[in-house]
């Protein structure tokens, strides 16, 4: 097939050739390219390089969103049919050889990433926290603030608001502490149906529709046969604390891209 000179390869990811062949092709997947590189083929797309690194000099970032969109989508696609590598956003190759020569380079590793990811996916799991609706609970229930708050109503009066400061610095501390521990044993029980897990971090929170915070997030990789239980786990621990202000949310499959960990960079 003959290609315009100025175009470049954009790799999305890799999957074994094998299931390719075995698969029933889904007309939506015609809308990228496939080849076979020894075993191993490769989900790209031919681009105007010149007009694509204009875009990105020009830190266009809703166009950036839009086309990391669609790498997602690409993905996410193949993910549903085959095992896929996923390659990071924007790995260009400048023609076949130098692909060809990548893939070569790497084929033992790619093969035995392709055996391990077999029949696994990516989930994801977040904890949400109405604090003010948690904080009551805790006032409520917790030892340490009871004790606190008893401390309170029997001291002098002239001494009731530095005592009421320490109050709130105490509520504080025991809502983090019990937030962690719920987010914490609904994590273990995730890592004992997951193959590995990678936890992230959350300590400058997002505030979602001004009364939840993001109180944990981490990520999966999971065996599809045990999917089932891993969302059965989070609903019962939604049911479990939905009174106490917390909402469990987990999101997948998505493309493996926290347990894949290869060097690979495009050649422009």
């Amino acid at each position: 097939m003959m290609v315009d000179e100025a175009k470049v390869i954009y790799v999305y990811g890799l999957i074994p050739t094998m299931e390719i062949k075995k698969a029933n092709r889904d007309k939506n997947i015609q809308k990228v390219r496939l080849e076979e590189f020894e075993g191993v083929t490769a989900i790209f797309d031919y681009i105007d390089f010149q007009l694509f690194n204009i875009e990105l000099t020009l830190n266009d970032a809703q166009w950036v969103k839009e086309k990391k969109m669609y790498h997602h989508e690409v993905l996410t696609l193949f993910q549903q049919q085959f095992t896929v590598i996923p390659l990071k956003f924007c790995t260009i190759f400048t023609n076949r050889k130098s692909l060809e020569e990548m893939i070569v380079k790497h084929y033992g590793e790619l093969i035995s990433l392709c055996t391990f990811l077999r029949e696994k996916e990516e989930w994801n799991l977040k904890v949400y926290c109405n604090k003010e609706k948690f904080k009551h609970f805790i006032m409520q229930s917790n030892e340490t603030v009871k004790r606190a708050q008893k401390e309170i109503e029997e001291i002098l009066s002239d001494r009731r608001c530095l005592m009421k400061k320490k109050l709130n610095t105490v509520i504080e501390n025991e809502i983090e502490i019990e937030m962690k521990q719920i987010c914490n044993d609904l994590h273990e029980e995730a890592v004992s149906i997951s193959i590995e897990d990678f936890v992230e971090n959350v300590q400058e929170r997002d505030v979602i529709q001004g009364e939840e915070e993001i109180a944990w997030s981490s990520v999966y990789l999971i065996d599809r046969r045990e999917i089932d239980e891993f969302i059965d786990i989070i609903k019962q621990h939604g049911n479990a604390f939905k009174e106490m202000g917390f909402s469990f949310k987990c999101y997948g499959p998505s493309p493996v891209y926290h347990f894949v960990d290869l060097d690979i960079r495009g050649t422009t």
